[in-house]
């Protein structure tokens, strides 16, 4: 039995798809993520900024940046520092 390349290539890309999952949903679910940090990790830092592209016609705000700071290996990097 032959298959075609595009129908390879078709099932996996949705293979990779179910194993992925949706990558712009991904960013929706950031602050979800954020909570579950700071739920597990207190004193953690999370920071997102979005922005809103001047020449796209939506007006939703879109993922720009993510900074984020584990309190657990802050703690450790000063500790071992000042040992």
């Amino acid at each position: 039995m032959e298959i075609p390349k595009s129908k390879a290539h078709g099932a996996k890309r949705k293979a990779f798809k179910v194993v992925k999952g949706d990558v712009k949903a991904q960013y929706t679910r950031s602050r979800d993520y954020l909570q579950a940090v700071l739920d597990t990790n207190p004193g953690s830092r999370y920071i997102v900024t979005t922005r809103r592209l001047e020449k796209h016609q939506s007006q939703k705000t879109r993922f720009h940046t993510m900074y984020m700071c584990l309190n657990a290996s802050r703690e450790g990097f000063i500790n071992s520092c000042r040992s």
